[in-house]
């Protein structure tokens, strides 16, 4: 005979609420971003040969417009799809 368990989990959800809000706004604080940014890419700095992070661009960066330089490669999210296919290919270059 099968027995069903209740169980109740308490979620305050104004605390996640809040967090969230807290959250999107650290998101949208270009100013931030752009200087988290560009620590990124200086402590990715030894990698550069298969990493590469876009600079934000001096002078062109507010509270509200973030500009960063074009980085040409492979989208981060496509590296395992495209790691699959070179390796049926027999290699290849991997570019960042």
């Amino acid at each position: 005979m099968e027995r069903e368990i209740k169980a109740e989990i308490a979620f305050d959800m104004v605390s996640a609420v809040d967090e969230l809000n807290k959250q999107v706004g650290l998101e949208f604080d270009f100013v931030r971003v752009a200087r988290i940014q560009d620590a990124v890419a200086r402590h990715l700095g030894g990698l550069a040969a298969v990493v590469a992070v876009p600079r934000s661009v001096p002078g062109l960066v507010t509270m509200r417009l973030l500009t960063v330089g074009f980085v040409e490669g492979d989208q981060i999210e496509r590296l395992e799809v495209r790691k699959g296919q070179e390796k049926r290919r027999g290699g290849g270059k991997r570019r960042m």
